[in-house]
């Protein structure tokens, strides 16, 4: 595996409309989501077969959140609150870091594990050195999941990314909540326009309708998307992992 520096990026927000506030919702005990999905990434890179490889940020703009975080001793980039999303948060984010290569989790998509991260980093770093690389990573498709479908051509790249029902499940992947990208990527992220990205709530869909390439990774493993949406989600986490050892557990 190549050895370049990637930071991970967690954007963090705490206007949520399903669920507000989600971000601070304690999980366990006094444990919020964020500070959740933080630990959980924290041990994937302590498992992976290169935790040097990675440095870990969270990316705000909410001061509650931030004050939070400082208390635990986590490193929190603090942003602007005029942002559209979180590829927008991410990228003021990566103008104070010297990574030229960035994997994005979302702050609700707590269950990401060192496999995970050693796959798809490896995937990332070692797609052709083009201009601006844009990747993300994907599932086989269970039409009983929810969550964010992708439409793939013969040689896995994104044509399409939805959260409608498709009309047939060829070449269909679910996504996993996932991304990568070079720093001119994120760069280039700002200047995309694309109406169907706000109406779809579909971030990767400004790349694909302003034609970038975005190169789907198909999980070489079982992996299942757990996104915290809203308060069912939240409950059935916790009944799902009631200590933080049941969480380790299906980490390791």
């Amino acid at each position: 595996m190549n050895n370049q520096l990637i930071s991970i990026l967690i954007p963090a927000r705490l206007e949520s409309s399903r669920l507000p506030r989600k971000m601070l919702l304690p999980v366990r005990n006094n444990t919020p989501l964020i500070h959740e999905t933080y630990l959980n990434v924290v041990e994937a890179i302590r498992s992976s077969r290169n935790p040097s490889t990675f440095n870990l940020f969270v990316a705000t703009d909410s001061n509650e959140i931030a004050d939070y975080l400082d208390s635990q001793n986590i490193s929190v980039i603090f942003t602007s609150s005029d942002h559209d999303g979180g590829l927008s948060r991410c990228h003021e984010a990566s103008l104070n870091l010297s990574s030229q290569h960035f994997l994005i989790i979302q702050g609700d998509e707590p269950l990401v594990t060192s496999q995970m991260l050693d796959s798809f980093s490896a995937y990332h770093l070692n797609l052709p050195s083009e201009s601006a690389i844009c990747s993300t990573m994907a599932t086989y498709h269970d039409s009983s999941q929810n969550g964010v479908k992708i439409v793939v051509s013969n040689s896995c790249r994104a044509l399409y990314m939805t959260r409608c029902v498709l009309p047939n499940s060829y070449n269909v992947l679910t996504h996993l909540g996932i991304y990568g990208f070079s720093k001119l990527a994120l760069s280039s992220y700002i200047s995309c326009n694309c109406e169907l990205s706000s109406s779809e709530s579909i971030e990767l869909l400004r790349f694909i309708t302003n034609d970038f390439y975005v190169h789907v990774h198909k999980s070489p493993f079982i992996a299942t998307r757990f996104g915290i949406d809203t308060q069912d989600d939240l409950l059935k986490y916790q009944k799902l992992f009631p200590t933080r050892s049941t969480v380790l557990d299906y980490l390791s």
